[in-house]
């Protein structure tokens, strides 16, 4: 499950339009878009993995389901001053524990 994440983050191009870097880019809140995006489509990720619901309760409210990482991306962004860095470190830590 790990490997196909990280294979649709390849064949998606995510890891190329990260590079864009807009101005007002943000690279935390994009990977936990990206991640949002995929992980509705794998079964079998760790628990630790960012979930739809996991996006919702950051920006607490209902998200479309199985939609882009462009709209998960502006869902964040629209919420993103009110949000603690630690709240989207918290999403995406790729420790194991």
């Amino acid at each position: 499950a790990v490997i196909k994440h990280e294979i649709l983050h390849l064949l998606l191009d995510h890891c190329t339009d990260a590079i864009k870097n807009s101005k007002g880019f943000n690279s935390r809140a994009y990977n936990v878009a990206t991640d949002c995006a995929i992980n509705q489509h794998i079964d079998g990720l760790p628990s630790m993995g960012i979930t739809l619901e996991s996006v919702e309760r950051l920006v607490g409210k209902s998200l479309d389901s199985k939609s882009t990482s462009d709209y998960y991306y502006a869902q964040i962004m629209a919420k993103l001053d009110e949000l603690e860095k630690s709240d989207l470190d918290s999403l995406d830590d790729h420790e194991l524990e």
